[in-house]
């Protein structure tokens, strides 16, 4: 479902034997598919750290091997050994970089995460009394390691199949490691000046003080440690400031990378995944199960389940919390834990739970707060692959947000669908379609909707919520490596409510973007987003909002 991040394998003399004896039973393995959640990670997390020492060990002589043109050219993801390790890694659970969101790599990171996947297996074949390769995946690793032979013994680590044995001990060298991957983002902001004459979160004023142009800055520092090569710990730190435009007066528009810690470097997320779970690997392969552990920083969204739009992340792609993803993932959100299973090739579901973890609500014992006596929220997600490049996602979710604390769906909806009973306790029966496919090579469509019935339970006051969105993204556009998106929806909207007012107008948010692939690690990123009848008030003026981001990525 989920891929690690990359991690640093030192010291691995993999024993690959004849294992064609224990695979005469063949396995349907998919390699013409991106994998959308693939073993252990999600899209915002898709870039790793990777060691890249054994790659220039031989730079006191630069000439001694000259490469050929195909040796040079870059993988991209329509080629069939871009899919093939995607489907090797989703097969054994590979702590691999999730290529998913990505078009391209370099032959030498893309060596450096076949490395990664091929000791990986070596692992598991070595520990487990299953069959887990069958020829067909054999005959996948020859020509991998055939077309990559160059890379792979610059960096010392091609793997003799010949060695590969069942019976073999378990020679497992590997060294707990700690790998740093980090980003950095300038963000330029400029917005119109809106009058608010319609509802608004300050009804008093019908001017936002949120208007001036600006620059904001966000640095994220992930540390990813792992014990096993099956399992990933990751502490995340940041810092920065970046506020979303007109939030004084609507929700609507809140950028997906905003902060407001400042200079004071902040804790995130402290998370533990892993795939190798002892008292199950023997009934389940570690490639169709894994679970994930968060104390910290975590909800039912990208980091628990997949959200069906893999080509916005909202780093360097979208700007906007609306553009990401459906608005009924960001329910209460903080501690919780997840499992993942996936029962066969086209299926896969997760169940989740998070308590609310701001304020640090999870940790507090007092009543009315804590693991399961505050705000929370559970739920299930599935996927179906319809075909190798059409997936259909099907989500229920729960929650409940204790009085004063209600907050349904981030800053994406007008502030009546936010908060619908004014900050008495809220329950939530969230429903939500999603659906992704790949067109062709270059194109993605994606799009969702989302019906949210909210309860008070304190005064059985009932209210209906919808959104919905569509997005449109061209991989490759004007040049290889760039990118060009549009996303076009209805933020959520309180559609009825049995005593009160609900929202008397449609808004509609139209997002464009452009990335700019300046060089492999630096990325800028224009575009803007316009927000017709703000808080799905017509009276309300129009929202203009530019854009221009960069990101650096090491």
């Amino acid at each position: 479902m989920f891929l690690l991040g990359t991690f640093l394998f030192r010291g691995i003399d993999p024993v690959i034997a004849s294992v064609q004896s224990k695979s005469d039973s063949p396995q349907r393995i998919n390699l013409t598919q991106p994998n959308p959640q693939a073993v252990l990670t999600q899209q915002e997390e898709q870039r790793a750290g990777f060691n890249l020492d054994n790659l220039y060990a031989n730079r006191s002589n630069p000439f001694a091997q000259v490469n050929s043109v195909s040796q040079l050219a870059d993988v991209h993801s329509t080629d069939w050994t871009f899919q093939a390790l995607q489907s090797l890694s989703e097969r054994y659970g590979c702590p691999v970089k999730s290529f998913y969101n990505i078009e391209r790599v370099s032959r030498q990171e893309f060596a450096l995460n076949l490395t990664v996947c091929l000791n990986h297996i070596t692992k598991l074949v070595t520990s487990s009394k299953a069959n887990l390769l069958t020829k067909d995946d054999l005959s996948t690793i020859e020509r991998l390691q055939a077309d990559f032979a160059a890379e792979l013994a610059i960096s010392g680590n091609h793997i003799e199949l010949a060695n590969l044995s069942s019976n073999a001990p378990g020679r497992e060298q590997f060294s707990t490691t700690t790998k740093l991957n980090a980003e950095a983002i300038f963000s330029f902001i400029s917005s119109n000046d809106p009058n608010f004459k319609g509802q608004s979160r300050n009804p008093e004023d019908n001017k936002s003080d949120l208007t001036q142009s600006a620059l904001g800055y966000r640095t994220t520092l992930n540390f990813d440690t792992s014990f096993t090569g099956s399992d990933q710990l990751r502490v995340r730190l940041r810092a920065g400031q970046i506020i979303s435009p007109l939030l004084d007066q609507t929700n609507m528009g809140g950028l997906d990378t905003a902060i407001s810690s400042g200079e004071t470097v902040r804790l995130t997320k402290l998370q533990y995944r892993t795939s190798s779970i002892p008292f199950i690997y023997e009934q389940i392969p570690p490639q169709n199960f894994y679970i994930v552990l968060s104390a910290f920083g975590t909800g039912l969204d990208e980091q628990f389940f997949q959200t069906f739009n893999p080509y916005i992340t909202g780093s360097k792609d979208g700007f906007t919390q609306f553009a990401s993803y459906n608005p009924i993932f960001r329910q209460p959100r903080g501690v919780g834990a997840s499992v993942a299973y996936k029962p066969t090739d086209r299926f896969r579901m997760a169940i989740g739970y998070a308590a609310r973890g701001s304020g640090n609500e999870a940790a507090d014992p007092r009543p009315g707060r804590g693991l399961f006596n505050g705000s929370f929220s559970t739920g299930i997600n599935t996927l179906f692959e319809l075909t190798d490049n059409w997936r259909l996602g099907a989500t229920y979710l729960y929650s409940y947000s204790a009085r004063d604390r209600v907050f349904l769906f981030g800053q994406t909806g007008s502030d009546r669908s936010s908060d619908p009973f004014n900050g008495n306790p809220t329950q939530a029966h969230n429903f939500g379609l999603q659906t992704t496919a790949l067109i062709n090579s270059q194109v993605n469509i994606a799009g969702w909707v989302g019906w949210t019935k909210a309860l008070d339970t304190s005064t059985n006051n009932e209210a209906d919520i919808m959104n919905w969105a569509l997005t449109f993204v061209v991989l490759d556009a004007l040049k290889e490596g760039n990118k060009a998106g549009l996303v076009v929806g209805m933020p959520p909207k309180l559609t009825s409510i049995k005593d009160g007012n609900s929202d008397p107008n449609n808004a509609l948010q139209v997002e464009a973007f452009y990335t700019h692939q300046l060089k492999d690690n630096i990325f800028l990123n224009p575009g803007f987003y316009v927000i017709v009848n703000p808080e799905n008030d017509s009276r309300n003026d129009t929202i203009f909002v530019g854009l221009l981001r960069t990101t650096f990525e090491f």
